[in-house]
């Protein structure tokens, strides 16, 4: 609120506020559900391990950027797509579309 940019976003959750914090999927699956969306149709864009493993620990897509600040290799964190700038994302997201979600 105090940047104005809260209208850009439907939800906020923040770690302090849900009992499971990422990399805990439940996290990611309470968002989702606030969102109205669904695990099949939603994916997640992370610079971290902890964003990847929440991720997949929530049966969601990921799309990992190339510069973020993960601690290891972002090749190594097994996102179902790599991007190396945000103008890559649609591109990621429609590949990633089309293969099966994790079960």
């Amino acid at each position: 609120d105090a940047l104005g940019l809260a209208g850009f976003f439907k939800v906020v959750s923040c770690g302090d506020a849900v009992p499971h914090k990422k990399p805990d999927g439940r996290h990611v699956k309470l968002v989702v559900e606030k969102l109205g969306a669904t695990l099949e149709t939603t994916a997640m864009v992370g610079d971290s391990e902890n964003d990847i493993t929440a991720a997949i620990d929530a049966g969601i897509r990921s799309v990992a950027v190339t510069f973020g600040y993960a601690h290891a290799p972002v090749e190594t964190l097994g996102a179902d797509a790599l991007i190396g700038h945000f103008d890559e994302l649609p591109d990621a997201l429609r590949k990633i579309a089309s293969e099966k979600v994790r079960a």
